[in-house]
């Protein structure tokens, strides 16, 4: 199921995806969708740490 978010990007950003999607005919959400698959990779050993838990003071 896809869900809709909203982000801001800059200008530079706006027009390099847009050129981009000219030059390949992906859809602009399709390549942002790859690009965020991309990100998780590239962070994927901080997603796989196992979080911190605080200790109670007693």
């Amino acid at each position: 199921m896809l869900k809709k978010k909203v982000m801001q990007i800059t200008e530079e950003q706006d027009q390099t995806l847009h050129r981009l999607h000219q030059v390949t005919r992906i859809p602009m959400n399709v390549l942002l969708r790859e690009a965020l698959d991309d990100l998780f990779i590239k962070y994927r050993h901080l997603l796989e740490e196992q979080p911190k838990r605080k200790e109670r003071k007693r």
